[in-house]
C-alpha cells in the first residue's frame, strides 16, 4: 500500500498555510494520505479555541473530503495499549501527556504504513516496536 499516516503537526502546517509544509510535500506526493481519529480530534479542539477557526475550516473540509480516517477499534485499542505499557517501562513516562501520541502511532503500526511527523522525537520512543518514522530529517 501506497499511503502514510500523517501526524497532527504536519496537518496543522499545511492547514494554516505554514512555510515549514513545503519540506513535508516530497513525502506526500501519490501517497495515500490516513489519519488518525486522534488527529481529528486534535484538529477539530484547535479549531473550536482558535479565533481564527473560519479561515482554515474550509481547507479542513476539503482534507476530511479526500483523506481516509482511521478510527478506534478493539484491536486499535490492544495496540495503543501495548505501546502505552512500552512508554512506561522504557521512559518511566505516564501516559496520560502521550495519548495522542499513542493513538497516531498505533494507527500506523495497525496499518503496517509509516508515519510523517515534524516531531521525530515524540515518536522515536515507539521505533523498536515497528514505527516506521518520516519527516525531511530522516
Amino acid at each position: 500500500m501506497n499511503a502514510i499516516v500523517l501526524d497532527t503537526d504536519v496537518l496543522s502546517f499545511m492547514l494554516r498555510g505554514a512555510n515549514g509544509f513545503a519540506n513535508f510535500e516530497g513525502l506526500l506526493k501519490d501517497k495515500k494520505i490516513v489519519l488518525s481519529f486522534a488527529t481529528v480530534l486534535e484538529i477539530e479542539f484547535w479549531f473550536a479555541s482558535d479565533e481564527k477557526r473560519h479561515q482554515f475550516l474550509a481547507t479542513w473540509k476539503e482534507c476530511l473530503a479526500k483523506y481516509e480516517v482511521h478510527h478506534s477499534s478493539t484491536s486499535l485499542i490492544h495496540r495503543a495499549v501495548s505501546l502505552a505499557i512500552h512508554l512506561v517501562e522504557k521512559t518511566g513516562s505516564k501516559p496520560r501527556k502521550h495519548w495522542s501520541d499513542i493513538w497516531i502511532a498505533a494507527t500506523a503500526l495497525e496499518l503496517g504504513i509509516p508515519l510523517v511527523t515534524n516531531n521525530v522525537k515524540d515518536f522515536k520512543k515507539f521505533e523498536a516496536l515497528g514505527l516506521q518514522i518520516l519527516s525531511p530529517e530522516t
